[in-house]
């Protein structure tokens, strides 16, 4: 079954829809903090690595990108290095359309 990888939890949103693309996981709920030694942002950033690691499928699986725009880019780049790793050169991102009311399918180059 395939996986949906939101990357940062937000309170007010309501990912429920996502789950007709796969089971839904969050990477993070906690907050990214601006200071370069932050072990906070350390333990995040293994976080994230870690659960991608151990089950993102780039071939199958969906990223959904809210939350903080730096833990997105970190996300990406985890995300990258894995289907780079795989042979994979597009990542499947679930975006919002607040417009029609759904997620709708979106493809990432990765190749750079």
């Amino acid at each position: 079954m395939s996986k949906v990888f939101v990357v940062q939890e937000q309170h007010t949103l309501d990912y429920s829809q996502a789950e007709e693309w796969g089971e839904v996981e969050f990477l993070t709920a906690r907050e990214y903090k601006p200071l370069r030694k932050s072990l906070l942002n350390e333990e995040i950033h293994d976080e994230v690595r870690r659960k991608l690691g151990r089950g993102f499928d780039p071939q199958s699986d969906w990223l959904v990108l809210t939350g903080n725009p730096t833990m997105i880019g970190w996300a990406m780049i985890v995300a990258a290095a894995i289907a780079k790793h795989y042979g994979h050169d597009t990542l499947g991102v679930l975006q919002f359309d607040k417009v029609r009311g759904g997620y709708r399918e979106s493809y990432l180059r990765v190749d750079v």
